[in-house]
């Protein structure tokens, strides 16, 4: 599904551009919902700051990709929103949270379980409006989230692609280390 206004160019700068500019449009209203599901679900929100990606960050996805350029629909983290919900009730929560979005008219499109790799620890996952537009909701537990925070650097070299790849090996398995120390939720029932 294309997103109005959105149409792919050859120019990162230009793709990003739009497709902030789609989602500025119909960011309010799924902030409002996003909100209160969260609220509803037990979880509290994390990142309130960093709703839309922005145009650097979103610039350099899409010149790393270049199927974003001829199918920039398929980027989800224009806009992102993070959940944090105690580890006791992760799961049912992060259930309940995404529950709570389908019955406002939302698409769950993908749900992306992290817990069990090495790496990165938290569940992604990648909504739909009903106009359209994609969105990503982190659900982490404190644990979780301030690893992610910690290990931010990490992730930002790793991508970088002037970092050498020796370099990106060592900060790689530095991340994984910060993620192997936060605990996994059991799942309950």
């Amino acid at each position: 599904m294309k997103r109005a206004g959105v149409a792919g160019t050859d120019d990162p700068r230009d793709t990003a551009r739009q497709l902030l500019a789609a989602a500025k449009q119909a960011e309010r209203g799924i902030t409002l919902d996003v909100e209160a599901a969260i609220t509803a679900s037990g979880a509290t929100r994390a990142r309130a700051g960093s709703v839309l990606k922005t145009e650097g960050s979103l610039t350099r996805k899409v010149a790393a990709n270049r199927g974003f350029r001829r199918r920039p629909e398929r980027v989800n983290d224009v806009i992102r929103y993070t959940a944090v919900i105690d580890h006791r009730t992760y799961w049912s929560g992060g259930d309940e949270l995404l529950a709570l979005l389908r019955v406002r008219g939302y698409e769950v499109v993908k749900d992306l379980n992290l817990w069990d790799l090495p790496g990165y620890k938290g569940r992604n996952v990648t909504v739909r409006s009903s106009g359209g537009q994609l969105f990503e909701v982190q659900v982490h537990t404190s644990e979780s989230l301030q690893a992610a925070e910690s290990s931010h650097y990490f992730y930002e070299q790793i991508r970088d692609r002037s970092t050498p790849k020796a370099v990106r090996h060592l900060l790689k398995d530095e991340s994984d280390a910060t993620f192997a120390t936060v605990p996994i939720p059991e799942r309950h029932g």
